[in-house]
């Protein structure tokens, strides 16, 4: 793994290794903000959904845990079927 140190901004990290895998995930988190940085590194592996990451970094109460699984702790509802995907109603 490259040293992160020099990629992460300063802030309480919060860190996943699967070193046999060659996987790291790395979250940033900061008191008042939330979540500020994230990185995730692969040698194959799969990526967690990039949108779903960006919202997290405008969610000043996002978990760090969350942002390291690369999913939500709990599935959103199901809104049933999608009746227009311009504006994702369901």
């Amino acid at each position: 793994m490259p040293d992160v140190d020099t990629l992460l901004p300063p802030g309480a990290r919060l860190e996943a290794l699967d070193r046999a895998r060659g996987a790291g995930r790395y979250a940033v988190l900061d008191h008042d903000r939330g979540l500020i940085a994230a990185l995730f590194l692969t040698c194959g592996g799969r990526l967690p959904d990039r949108g779903w990451l960006v919202a997290q970094l405008q969610d000043n109460t996002a978990s760090g845990l969350e942002v390291l699984a690369g999913r939500p702790a709990l599935q959103p509802p199901d809104c049933g079927a999608i009746v227009c995907a311009c504006f994702d109603v369901g």
